[in-house]
């Protein structure tokens, strides 16, 4: 238990002192929303909720930030919130909340992140599938959001972009490279061996 002796605002935020001692923080909003005010008496209970309110709103404004700049899965966002700093207890009550809101929806992220990847850099489905178990999308969910694509449109298209930028080499090395490169994309050896003829066959189709 202890009484509000002073309330300091610092730009959005409201320092308590607590019986004459500077104890914690709460933005503006939080204090305007809770009435605060000098003179209030707050029991342990009171003081521990005040904390762990602030301290969940931080967690969810921080959530919000991230989300800003791309959509992100469930697990992502839990790991990026708590290597920010906040306990395991605040990230569930954010993530519950976020998911409430329609927020974070794995499903709607893997789908995203898929064709984030086949419109700007296309990667074999099995590639696209270990990117998103990395980010913690369940084998179920990442095979389910890949098993319509087509292998053979997505090097292609990979290969057709990386041969815009090998047009001086030689032919022996443009192949070479192009092999390399839709290797790294995990493209199967038969896939890359049959873009490599389609491209040829549409390289002497345009020679003629």
């Amino acid at each position: 238990m202890g009484k509000i002796t002073e309330l300091r605002t610092r730009g959005k935020k409201v320092e308590l002192c607590i019986d004459g001692t500077l104890s914690f923080s709460v933005s503006v909003a939080l204090a305007n929303r809770m009435r605060l005010s000098p003179g209030q008496v707050l029991s342990a209970e009171e003081i521990n909720h005040l904390m762990e309110t602030e301290t969940t709103e931080r967690c969810f404004d921080a959530a919000l930030r991230l989300l800003k700049y791309r959509p992100r899965s469930r697990v992502e966002l839990k790991q990026r919130l708590i290597r920010h700093g906040f306990c395991e207890m605040s990230v569930d009550k954010v993530l519950k909340a976020l998911e409430e809101r329609g927020l974070i929806d794995d499903r709607a992220f893997a789908q995203y992140w898929k064709d984030n990847r086949v419109r700007f850099k296309p990667k074999s489905a099995r590639l696209i599938r270990l990117e998103l178990k990395q980010v913690g999308i369940s084998p179920e969910l990442a095979g389910a959001v890949t098993e319509l694509l087509d292998e053979e449109s997505l090097a292609y298209d990979a290969a057709v972009r990386k041969a815009r930028v090998l047009r001086s080499c030689s032919e022996e090395e443009f192949s070479k490279r192009l092999y390399n490169h839709l290797q790294r994309r995990g493209f199967a050896d038969a896939v890359i061996r049959s873009v490599l003829r389609r491209l040829a066959e549409v390289h002497n189709a345009n020679d003629e």
